[in-house]
């Protein structure tokens, strides 16, 4: 019976890890998105507004909204 147990919370702990690698990725994948938006932006390619847009779109829930003061 102990083993059975071991079994069910060794199997919680390698889906907790796996949802947090997948977060993670997630997370990075994002922030990477916004970097390459702000160096468009810095480039000219877009304006700073379209990126400010797209960082409050993809991690302003996460990190906090952002207004542009110019």
């Amino acid at each position: 019976d102990s083993m059975f147990g071991v079994d069910e919370r060794q199997k919680a702990l390698n889906d907790t890890m796996d949802a947090y690698k997948q977060g993670a990725t997630e997370a990075a994948t994002k922030t990477n998105e916004v970097a390459v938006q702000f160096d468009l932006a810095k480039k000219g390619v877009i304006s700073k507004d379209e990126a400010l847009a797209y960082y409050n779109e993809t991690l302003g829930d996460t990190f906090g909204k952002a207004i542009q003061n110019t």
